[in-house]
């Protein structure tokens, strides 16, 4: 069972905290490529989720909604150690997602497979989404795409250096925007099926 939890206040802030504890028992040692797989098994088991708990009724509610919820989180949990593999570079065990023109900031804190986040939500994520298949689809699968074809591109030489690091930490950065907005949508029964 997940440990992700999220509080967010009135006036659009919020905090959460979260264990990477289960995300880290698949992985036998704690590297890119391992990450990399993990993280690509717990995008697809979101897909299979959403697609059982639409079958019969098409709806998600209940049950449905807080098993999504589960693979979300996981998947949220991945990134984070897709992210500590590839190495804190900029600030001390941090990743800093911010859109100034929005108003948007994520910050996450990893310390011994423990993460605290920070931040701001912007007006318009408080706001029904169209549908969870044009998130997940037309926006957050063409991030993880691009992610996955600059990673192939960089490990030809099996080597990273930090240019590549940092390219790579901007994809994900996307990448973990839209996993909490969609995280968000679901939680508070704002996304369409």
């Amino acid at each position: 069972m997940s440990k992700t939890f999220f509080d967010f206040t009135e006036d659009l802030f919020f905090t959460g905290r979260g264990s990477l504890i289960n995300a880290s028992r698949d992985l036998s040692v704690l590297n890119m490529a391992n990450c990399i797989r993990a993280t690509i098994v717990a995008y697809q088991e979101i897909a299979e989720i959403y697609l059982e708990s639409v079958t019969d009724d098409g709806k998600i509610i209940g049950i449905e909604r807080g098993n999504l919820l589960e693979y979300i989180d996981l998947f949220f949990d991945q990134l984070i150690l897709l992210w500590k593999s590839i190495g804190f570079i900029e600030e001390e065990n941090r990743i800093y997602i911010e859109n100034k023109k929005g108003g948007f900031l994520l910050i996450i804190r990893e310390n011994n497979l423990a993460w605290e986040a920070e931040g701001r939500i912007t007006p318009a994520m408080q706001y029904p989404f169209k549908k969870f298949s044009e998130l997940f689809h037309k926006r957050l699968s063409p991030q993880i795409q691009c992610f996955l074809s600059e990673y192939a591109q960089d490990a030809a030489d099996r080597f990273f250096s930090q240019e590549e690091k940092e390219r790579l930490k901007a994809s994900m950065k996307q990448i973990l925007y839209y996993v909490f907005f969609l995280r968000y949508q679901i939680e508070n029964c704002l996304i369409n099926i």
